[in-house]
């Protein structure tokens, strides 16, 4: 969740060939802007922690060169992704993973011999941990995605 989904898409970014597939939830995929503008929930209390792009060219570039968002260039070999998010989640804004899997997609276009999936849920309440009455359904998707991402099949 969150920025374990941001440690996840940056190996998907960085490291495509070590993975087939990644279930991102609630991922924090646009740490540079979010930062800068000041647009997440928490943004003020994480400075401490992600630095202040806004006020420290350091930071500023330091959060570039791993910000999944921005690195997000090249599509070769990237994995299956699903991405799981809510639309109520004041921490990371649906837009946030909506503009990583656009971007995904629209690179996806230039690469037509790209067989991978690319799905993402939103959920319209469930908040940043994901409390609603879906849980089994949504876990029963994420695991089906794997399947069909990592070619498994069930013996009956």
């Amino acid at each position: 969740m969150s920025a374990g989904g941001l440690a996840a898409a940056v190996i998907c970014n960085e490291l495509p060939e070590l993975i087939q597939a990644a279930v991102l939830q609630v991922p924090f995929l646009d740490v540079l802007n979010s930062m800068v503008k000041g647009s997440s929930y928490l943004t003020e209390q994480e400075y401490e922690e992600w630095g202040n792009p806004a006020n420290s060219k350091d930071d500023y570039d330091t959060i570039e060169s791993y910000c999944p968002l921005h690195n997000l260039k090249q599509i070769k070999n990237f994995p299956s992704i699903y991405i799981k998010t809510y639309a109520d989640d004041e921490r990371v804004p649906a837009w946030m993973p909506l503009k990583f899997v656009a971007k995904l997609r629209s690179l996806e276009m230039n690469h037509p011999k790209m067989n991978n999936l690319v799905l993402c849920r939103i959920d319209a309440s469930g908040g940043h941990y994901g409390y609603n009455n879906q849980g089994s359904k949504s876990v029963s998707e994420m695991i089906a995605f794997l399947y069909m991402s990592l070619d498994l099949h069930l013996s009956l």
